[in-house]
């Protein structure tokens, strides 16, 4: 009797995250050109950045802190955090984080953790990757990326930039396209489904 119990139980939650992944997949492909089209806007609306400025001194974020952090949390052998947090904090999993990485920083050499003018190390690309990331997915501000990653506004804004012309760079042959009207339906009607039950 357990034994059957214990059988349909691991069924079901197969089930669940099979259903779980399907759904992730589906707001994801249509929240990506929403997504980049809003930080086109923000991009284009932001003031250039002028650099350093005389008299101002730079804060002594701790860049490496940040990344010693995110790696503890997440990276390394011992991680603080299980899979399923990874998976929930990042809307992906470990293994596609981790691929995602790799495949920017081939493309574009912003994401390569390097040296920057004053000899010290870059963010790494796993910050650069986690901040952009937060940004899209859950609106973060530059406060929080501060907080966080040890990033400035302006750093965290270019990188934004950097990442999303890199996605756009190198998959708009095979996922930016005119969505089909089954799929805008279908958002229009989930929208408007999700007015009416939270007024």
């Amino acid at each position: 009797m357990d034994s059957n119990l214990d059988s349909e139980w691991e069924e079901r939650r197969r089930q669940m995250i099979e259903e779980d992944d399907a759904r992730m997949s589906t707001n994801t492909q249509l929240a990506a050109p929403a997504a980049t089209l809003w930080t086109h806007e923000q991009i284009q609306q932001q003031a250039p950045w002028g650099g350093f400025v005389v008299g101002h001194s730079n804060k002594r974020r701790g860049r490496a802190l940040g990344h010693q952090k995110l790696m503890m949390d997440y990276f390394v052998q011992n991680h603080v955090y299980t899979p399923e947090d990874f998976r929930r904090r990042f809307q992906m999993r470990h293994h596609v984080f981790l691929g995602l990485v790799n495949d920017i920083s081939n493309v574009n050499p912003y994401f390569r953790h390097t040296t920057d003018a004053t000899g010290n190390l870059s963010f790494s690309p796993h910050q650069k990757l986690t901040s952009a990331l937060q940004m899209l997915a859950y609106a973060s501000s530059t406060n929080q990326i501060d907080e966080s990653m040890r990033m400035s506004k302006s750093t965290s804004i270019e990188n934004l930039g950097e990442f999303c012309r890199t996605i756009v760079h190198t998959c708009k042959d095979e996922y930016l396209r005119q969505p089909p009207h089954e799929d805008l339906n279908m958002s229009f009607f989930f929208s408007h489904l999700s007015f009416f039950l939270n007024p």
